[in-house]
């Protein structure tokens, strides 16, 4: 800046009284100062200064190469030993501050005559006032300061430097306005200004070496020095043509830039940018296996495995298998989730989601897979029963109770392979128990024969358990094992007439043994003997057998033919009493209910024993003889019996020989149909009587009936037995 510059002598020191001066400012300024009055003392001189381009043309008022683009510039005049300050407001005592008025390109300042001074230059590019700038300091564009000089009463010329600079460093600023690029076509807004101001325009190629972007909207951008500050915006787009993996970083370039300005010539600058994948990633496979190969299910403790590979680079997946979070490990690309199946995981077919995302954090589409195409099952629960004992019978050549069980058992999933029976303390494992095979089946309806020792005797009972094709074992089912049921109960001979004194053994015939301890008492079998009449039978034997014995010795009084259907029976269904003793059945007391009286079982309805204690009775016999009563004169002659018993008459005796009774087995029986009243004539042989005049004979009969009794002879016959026909020993008289 050269100055060119007229004074005037200033009537005082205040800056309030100017004195005309003149000053003629171009680009590389002069001021001319003409004085045309001297100051007396220390004296002012107020100076106006015309700016041009310092080539002499004065007349040329225009500021280009130095104001374009600046709306306020704020001159200062310093002492020359005050350092330049960037920021005008830390300035300390200033001779004079002014605003140049850029219309006219001039400025008006007082300046001290004979003291050494520099111009401080501060532009801006807003309007501004002086008030404004010092109330509130701004930034400026640019600044200067100038030589140190002096102006004296007699300095018609002088020429000052006045260097300019830009506040900052030049160079081409962009920055992201809004959004950015990716592989999905979307676009970003950029904004690009200069730094500083330039003296001259600027322009500058706009380009990037990176492959994804498909257009930048404009090549090039020019900034002059008024409109350098203004952002201008264009756009750039990112190209779909190739996928990537991941947010890419990328450079915009910007130059190199041509301008007469060196401070901007060949300049350049960049932009880092980032091309976001936007891209959802894709799965390309996934697979599945199990440490169970080949069977489809999987229980507690397998391993269900999931591979899966995508396009691009995966974030660490997130797997679920059947309701729980799978362990996940892989990288890049591929991936694996594992899940050791345990009892919380949901049965059935096996479900599982996969949620994954790329590096960008691009969520790809949930997979899930597709429940009825799935082949792995999940079962981890054992099968489910319903036990019910329909009976319990000895088998005598096993020694065992046979106990037929329906039972009905569900598996849902692998299907029912196998069953177990024992105690509690034998709780089955599915590898060294001796399970009883099934043919695999989800649903097993059928009946199942069990055989039991009879020596079992396990605290809590007998329980079975199912276990399924996995492995899987069902809760224990409780085996209801019946108290010994009696199958029948029977006497000896099953069918029999019994007098008294005879002993009749009777069975209680038990579907399982039993131990019977008589050590304080003796069981025995209340039997009717007679109609309302009770007698018992007494404990033979049965311990640890299924058959108890009693017996039961017929007393006199027995009289079963005034009783239904008149055979012997017990009291009732508690007829069995144990007197103290104690009945058990594996490790258990029982109490026997015998049948109902009078059914197939019973004593009655198996047995046909009658109790006959009574001998026949209302005996009646009459001689025939010959034609003359009382006579008989034959051998062989005709009795009428008759008689009558409470059962039945089997047999007549016939004898002349005393009344002594005859055994009930005397071969002289005459055995007869049996019948409860006996009448007919029967033939009956004397003893031979040699005797002419006859001999005396008595006829004695017995009645014997099916018990054996014997009648007691009441009446007899009696006759005379002439059998030899009357001779003449002489005649007389003749």
């Amino acid at each position: 800046m050269i100055l060119y510059f007229f004074t005037h002598p200033s009537k005082n020191k205040s800056r309030k009284k100017p004195i005309g001066l003149l000053l003629l400012i171009t680009v590389f300024s002069f001021f001319i100062i003409s004085c045309s009055e001297t100051v007396e003392e220390k004296k002012w001189v107020t100076v106006k200064l015309n700016m041009n381009y310092g080539n002499g043309d004065r007349a040329k008022k225009t500021n280009q190469n130095l104001t374009e683009g600046v709306s306020t510039e704020l001159l200062g005049v310093l002492p020359s030993n005050i350092s330049f300050e960037n920021n005008y407001a830390n300035v300390g005592e200033a001779y004079d501050w002014a605003l140049t008025v850029l219309e006219e390109n001039t400025v008006e300042l007082s300046l001290p005559i004979d003291t050494l001074i520099s111009l401080h230059a501060y532009r801006f590019r807003e309007l501004h006032s002086e008030s404004e700038l010092f109330s509130s300091p701004k930034n400026p564009i640019s600044f200067g300061v100038s030589n140190p000089f002096s102006i004296t009463e007699t300095t018609s010329a002088l020429t000052i430097k006045l260097n300019i600079f830009p506040n900052g460093s030049p160079g081409v600023i962009g920055q992201l306005s809004s959004g950015n690029t990716s592989d999905t076509g979307e676009t970003a807004e950029i904004q690009v200004f200069l730094g500083t101001p330039p003296k001259k325009t600027v322009t500058f190629p706009i380009s990037s070496k990176f492959k994804n972007l498909s257009n930048i909207s404009v090549d090039n951008l020019t900034f002059s020095p008024s409109d350098w500050y203004i952002p201008k915006t264009f756009k750039i787009t990112g190209s779909t043509e190739r996928l990537i993996s991941g947010n890419e970083m990328y450079q915009l370039d910007f130059g190199p830039a041509k301008s007469i300005d060196q401070d901007y010539e060949g300049l350049k600058s960049s932009l880092d940018l980032t091309h976001l994948d936007k891209t959802p990633p894709t799965l390309i496979s996934i697979s599945t296996t199990s440490s169970r190969v080949g069977t489809g299910f999987l229980g507690i403790g397998d391993e269900y495995i999931i591979t899966l590979n995508s396009l691009e680079s995966l974030q660490e997946p997130i797997v679920f298998i059947s309701g729980k979070k799978a362990f996940v490990q892989g990288e890049a690309q591929n991936w694996t989730a594992k899940m050791t199946i345990t009892g919380e995981h949901l049965e059935g077919k096996i479900q599982y989601s996969i949620q994954y995302k790329d590096i960008a954090g691009n969520s790809g589409l949930t997979f899930e897979n597709i429940e009825n195409d799935q082949i792995d099952v999940i079962d981890v629960s054992g099968p489910t029963a319903s036990i019910k004992t329909l009976k319990s019978e000895w088998n005598h050549q096993e020694e065992k109770s046979n106990l037929l069980l329906k039972i009905s058992a569900n598996d849902n999933h692998s299907g029912i392979s196998g069953w177990f029976v024992g105690s509690q303390k034998e709780i089955p494992n599915t590898s060294d128990t001796q399970w009883e095979t099934l043919t695999t089946t989800k649903h097993f309806n059928d009946n199942l024969s069990v055989g039991i020792d009879s020596n079992f005797d396990e605290p809590g009972g007998l329980f079975i358990w199912f276990k399924d094709f996995i492995g899987n074992v069902s809760e224990p089912y409780p085996i209801e094992i019946p108290d010994p049921g009696v199958n029948e109960i029977y006497a000896e001979n099953k069918f029999g007439f019994y007098k008294a004194g005879r002993k009749i053994p009777i069975f209680v015939s038990l579907s399982h043994p039993v131990e019977v301890d008589t050590s304080l008492g003796i069981p025995e079998l209340i039997l009717e003997t007679s109609k309302n009449q009770f007698r018992n039978a007494s404990y033979l034997s049965g311990n640890g057998t299924n058959r108890i014995e009693f017996f039961y010795t017929v007393q006199p009084g027995d009289d079963t033919s005034n009783m239904p259907e008149q055979k012997l029976r017990y009291q009732n269904e508690d007829a069995l009493i144990l007197n103290g003793a104690v009945i058990k059945s594996q490790g258990s007391e029982v109490l026997i209910k015998l049948p109902e009286v009078g059914s197939n079982n019973s004593l009655s309805g198996s047995s046909d024993v009658f109790l006959d204690t009574i001998l026949p009775r209302g005996i009646s016999l009459h001689i025939k003889g010959g034609e003359i009563d009382n006579y008989s004169t034959s051998n062989e002659d005709v009795v009428t019996l008759s008689a009558n018993d409470n059962f039945l008459i089997n047999a007549y005796l016939l004898s002349d020989q005393g009344d002594v009774a005859p055994q009930s087995d005397n071969g002289s029986w005459v055995n007869i149909t049996p019948r409860d009243n006996y009448s007919d004539n029967v033939s009956f042989t004397h003893l031979s009587c040699p005797v002419k005049t006859g001999c005396p004979r008595q006829v004695f009969a017995w009645f014997r009936d099916n018990a054996t009794n014997v009648s007691v002879v009441s009446v007899l016959d009696n006759t005379t037995l002439d059998t030899i026909a009357p001779t003449l020993d002489n005649i007389s008289g003749l």
